[in-house]
């Protein structure tokens, strides 16, 4: 890792210096590499959450797919799900729009034949 790769992050992305040099260390020295791991998780070079591994790791909620207690509404579960059909609807019904349509059969052939000649009008 060269003081130019990190001067080229730095300019591309406008972290400190001290950023450049986290990135690229993670990156092997990849200048590409490391401003798109940048740009996908800017945050990754500050490090875990300290207060985070003060304390173990709690096994995560299990998903919940029942509904509420007040009858037409959703948990939170269920409105994420309804969320994620209606997006998927959505995307297949744009997907057959931009579909070609069915083309019919081609018309069968037909002879023509022309009358008349040079001397012929």
């Amino acid at each position: 890792m060269s003081d130019e790769d990190c001067a080229t992050f730095t300019s591309l992305t406008n972290a400190p210096p001290s950023v450049a040099t986290a990135y690229l260390s993670m990156s092997g020295g990849d200048v590409s590499s490391a401003v798109s791991l940048y740009f996908s998780d800017p945050t990754l070079a500050s490090g875990p959450d300290p207060s985070a591994m003060s304390s173990p790791p709690s096994a995560p909620a299990p998903p919940s797919s029942s509904r509420s207690s007040q009858p037409g509404k959703f948990t939170t579960a269920d409105e994420g799900y309804d969320a994620d059909a209606a997006m998927a609807r959505r995307l297949m019904e744009e997907e057959k729009a931009m579909q070609p349509p069915t083309v019919r059969a081609p018309d069968r052939a037909k002879k023509d034949v022309l009358m008349g000649g040079a001397g012929v009008g």
